[in-house]
């Protein structure tokens, strides 16, 4: 098969230039198209990492030269294909080899195609030896229509529980579904955890379980189901009851991992598609002409590395050698579309897309019947090919309502087809994956256009700027709009000199002055945000706080908007922000008009649809179309989104649910009053809105309180140092062992550390202690040195039994009575004698500022020996019911106010007390 040359031409090259590329840890030199990214070079070379590099027997590898582009990765792809494409016979001769390698190159520098990824290694029948794997083992496809139908889902809807859900975790869910279904009222109120306790209460176990919100609300909806399933299942379905919604439809729609195809042959198409090698072609930079030709060349480039390259698994390796699938992808529809001004949801652009890759499948099916006539149908087109002609013939008359010239190549490809038949039953899809369009550097897929208005761009010194999208400039240019206002207002003008809102002079009001007010213009120029213009390291910490009486840790925390806080209104800031950062889009622009205003539109679902159904007519595959609903959509919402799908007219489709948003919090059982699903409120549309706060850290003084406890469990001495704040609340512990391995002390002092964070941002002890008591592991046993910790069983359970006894008053964790200071006598030889407070108080924390008469007098008195046991005593009452001073002392067995001297009666207290 012979190629005509019309890319590998020196008007057609690309600049190219060297480019410094860090690549695992080291920089590299690379040759690259002058015009390409850092991260599409990038996506590149990692490419060219899984490239095979196996040649037939008698072929002799070419070295590139040691300037070439991509460090000579393309010149081997394309060198390894033309030795296999000799060895086959695609090639017929060495001028043909050569003219090969000139094309794939030269497209590829281009920017105009870009392969997908490759299998180093893998299965495959051999090209030349013909290998066999014996006997295909193809599933069917599941059946709408099968009897057993929900066993078959319920089977694949268990093994990915079992994968992805804890038993526990099931249990949990499928108890809020229970607790929904058990009661009687309506069904709002069956759902509202205010109202139905029973649901507050599973509500509340499956928090304790580790589920989010989000899973706990699908579980209200019926849903239990674990993430996504990797791998999809495919199954066939009548269109019409799809349409209508069946009992076997709500099945699949609320049965996630699984895509209707509507008919076996689209069914096929789906299969072989799996199996095809793929390339996409760049629809923005070329013209049908250029289609016709890069058709040709890459459905001998395809159907080369059909014969030689490697797949995944030997099923997949059987259908690419009997049916020799092809995927030629046509990118960039949409993207074209939008920079021409067409309105997406138009019968023009219909028309155009159609148009398109009616050309690129039916060039490509002229090149597979050349091939088939010089080496021969492929092993399927025996059985295959009344079916492929019948298909074939449907695309020429369907040609012929859009496109004289794409109908002319139909008819082209059909008299071949029907002379020597077709050495690939399918050659064009609809979808890439991501790394390749990251080759192609394009930021959607096949038919859909950029979602943004804006993109980036990479300035010769590698820095990323923002930039007014080209296919946006371009639309706004065709439909007679002013480009440069748009992107002004787009972008931002980075001044806020002469803003609406709040300008320059306004801010003078609140006592800005030129240092500031350059300082702001200066960081506007790359905000992203006015909050970072506004911030402390900005204005300068001094500024803030003398100037505009703000704490300068407060002005710089995140969320915080300084020019709120100064009192100007939210919308005013948000004036300002539009005309200084740019607006998010063309809503407000002056210049809009509905031309325009159809053509940068997003695309809708109808519009979507229609676009899909329009295309798919001549496409070898569907297109793997995957609709979301959203994240919390009961089945009853999939069920009508897989309906309309259906009689749109599509081929094939899956639906499934949104991922919810993040930081989502429906149930927060611990306040009663929001116990009420709340509404999710979309997400703000300006930065400066402030945002879900983070935990704050709250730091400990840098001359803290605390105490050292020395002790030893099971003989292994321990020391367990604590640091307080002001108010006597823990903040940090350190754990430090005697003679230990260096392994476990270091681990030790680091779990300490962790712990000293968690408190600092929040966490209570009792969080702590209630997962570390009861742990066992050596060293346990007996503790010494700790007068109410007499055993542990660990030396976690020991430091959280002494935290748990100190901090809380745990007293059910000790198995000691505590030795503490009493308050019977100011006789320091008395029996009970007060004790200094220098015993408890840091003479250094204090520079020695404790006064030595100083004693620690307690509030009430500890268990008497007779209640030891049972450390329950409830505290003993202190104020005089009398005189109502706290002077109430236990003295010759009956309480006397050493203020006014009554003895109260046990009535008395009790009164008092209560």
């Amino acid at each position: 098969m012979r190629l005509e040359s019309r890319f590998a031409v020196s008007e057609r090259q690309p600049a190219l230039t060297g480019r410094l590329i860090e690549r695992a840890g080291e920089w590299i030199r690379v040759t690259a198209p002058t015009d390409w990214t850092t991260a599409r070079i990038d996506a590149w070379l990692d490419w060219a990492d899984g490239l095979p590099t196996d040649y037939p027997a008698q072929s002799t590898p070419r070295l590139p030269s040691p300037d070439a582009p991509l460090n000579g990765a393309l010149f081997r792809y394309a060198h390894r294909l033309a030795a296999w494409g000799r060895a086959t016979g695609a090639l017929q001769d060495e001028a043909s080899a050569t003219a090969f390698v000139d094309e794939i190159t030269a497209t590829l520098l281009l920017g105009m195609a870009a392969p997908g990824g490759l299998c180093q290694d893998g299965y495959r029948i051999h090209p030349t030896a013909d290998d066999q794997l014996g006997p295909a083992t193809d599933a069917a496809p599941g059946s709408l229509a099968a009897p057993d139908l929900e066993r078959q889902l319920d089977t694949r809807r268990h093994a990915r529980l079992s994968t992805g859900l804890t038993a526990v975790a099931q249990a949990r869910l499928e108890a809020v579904f229970a607790a929904t279904l058990r009661c009687d009222g309506a069904t709002s109120s069956c759902r509202d955890p205010n109202q139905n306790s029973s649901l507050a209460r599973t509500i509340r176990a499956a928090q304790d379980a580790g589920l989010d919100d989000a899973a706990i609300q699908l579980a209200l909806n019926g849903s239990i189901d674990a993430a996504q399933a990797a791998n999809e299942w495919l199954v066939l379905a009548e269109r019409a009851e799809v349409a209508a919604g069946s009992r076997p439809a709500q099945l699949v729609a609320e049965a996630p991992g699984l895509r209707l195809a509507f008919s076996p042959v689209d069914a096929e198409a789906v299969l072989l598609a799996e199996a095809a090698p793929i390339v996409g072609l760049d629809a923005r930079q070329i013209d049908l002409v250029d289609l016709v030709a890069l058709a040709r060349v890459w459905t001998l480039a395809l159907e080369i590395e059909s014969a030689c390259g490697f797949c995944a698994s030997g099923l997949l390796a059987r259908r690419r050698h009997d049916a020799r699938p092809l995927a030629l992808v046509l990118c960039g529809l949409g993207d074209r579309m939008r920079a021409e001004g067409l309105a997406y949801d138009s019968d023009a652009a219909r028309l155009q897309a159609a148009t398109w890759v009616a050309t690129l499948d039916s060039a490509a099916l002229i090149a597979s019947a050349e091939l088939a006539s010089q080496v021969s149908p492929c092993r399927d087109w025996a059985a295959e090919g009344p079916a492929a002609l019948s298909s074939l013939d449907r695309k020429r008359l369907a040609a012929d309502r859009i496109d004289p010239t794409a109908a002319k190549l139909y008819a082209r490809a059909l008299k071949l087809a029907r002379k020597s038949g077709l050495r690939n039953l399918q050659v064009t899809a609809l979808d890439i994956d991501a790394e390749t369009r990251l080759r192609l550097a394009m930021p959607s897929d096949g038919i859909q256009p950029a979602s943004g208005l804006t993109g980036v761009v990479e300035t010769s010194d590698g820095e990323v700027e923002r930039v007014l999208h080209p296919d946006v400039a371009r639309a706004l240019h065709m439909l007679d709009a002013d480009v440069e206002a748009a992107e002004r207002h787009l972008l931002g003008r980075r001044t806020l000199a002469d803003a609406p809102g709040i300008d320059l002079e306004g801010l003078r009001a609140f006592g800005f002055t030129d240092i500031e007010l350059k300082s702001i213009e200066m960081e506007l120029d790359q905000a992203s945000n006015l909050a970072e213009a506004f911030s402390p390291s900005v204005l300068g910490a001094g500024f803030v706080e003398d100037a505009l009486g703000v704490e300068a840790e407060l002005a710089g925390q995140a969320g915080f908007c300084l020019l709120s806080h100064l009192g100007v209104p939210s919308h005013q800031i948000e004036q300002a922000a539009d005309y200084a950062l740019g607006a998010s889009d063309l809503t407000e622009w002056s210049g809009l008009t509905d031309a325009i205003s159809a053509a940068l539109a997003p695309p809708g679902l109808e519009a979507e649809l229609a676009l899909t159904t329009a295309v798919e007519i001549f496409s070898g595959a569907p297109r793997r179309l995957t609709l979301y609903a959203g994240w919390d959509a009961a089945t009853d919402d999939l069920t009508r989104l897989q309906s309309t799908a259906a009689l749109a007219g599509i081929r094939a489709v899956r639906v499934e649910r949104a991922s919810p948003p993040d930081g989502l919090v429906l149930f927060d059982l611990n306040q009663p009053e929001t116990h009420a699903p709340a509404t999710v409120e979309p997400a703000p549309r300006r930065a400066e809105s402030l945002p879900a706060q983070r935990p704050q850290r709250r730091k400990l003084p840098d001359r803290r309180k605390g105490y050292i406890q020395k002790a030893a469990v099971g003989g292994h001495k321990v020391y367990l140092h604590t640091g307080e704040y002001e108010d006597g609340e823990i903040g940090e512990i350190f754990i430090d062992m005697h003679k230990e391995g260096a392994a476990f002390r270091s681990l030790m002092n680091n779990f300490a550390i962790s712990v000293s964070i968690g408190l600092q941002y929040g966490v209570p002890l009792e969080e702590f202690v209630d997962a570390f008591v009861y742990t066992r592991f050596e060293p346990s046993g007996a503790v010494t040195g700790n007068d109410s910790i007499r055993s542990a069983t660990s030396i976690l359970d020991y430091v959280f039994r002494e935290l748990a006894v100190s901090y809380q008053g745990r007293s059910d964790l000790a198995n000691a009575r505590p030795t503490l200071p009493t308050d019977d006598g100011l006789d320091p030889d008395a029996e009970e004698a007060p004790t200094p407070a220098t015993r408890f108080i840091s003479k250094g924390l204090m520079r020695g500022g404790a006064p030595d008469n100083l004693v620690v007098v307690p509030f009430g008195r500890r268990d008497t020996d007779a209640e030891a046991a049972s450390f329950s005593q409830p505290p003993v009452a202190d104020v005089c019911p009398a005189c109502g001073d706290a002077a109430l002392q236990m003295k010759g067995g009956a309480f006397v106010c050493d203020t006014c001297g009554i003895a109260p009666t046990e009535a008395d207290l009790s009164t008092s007390q209560a």
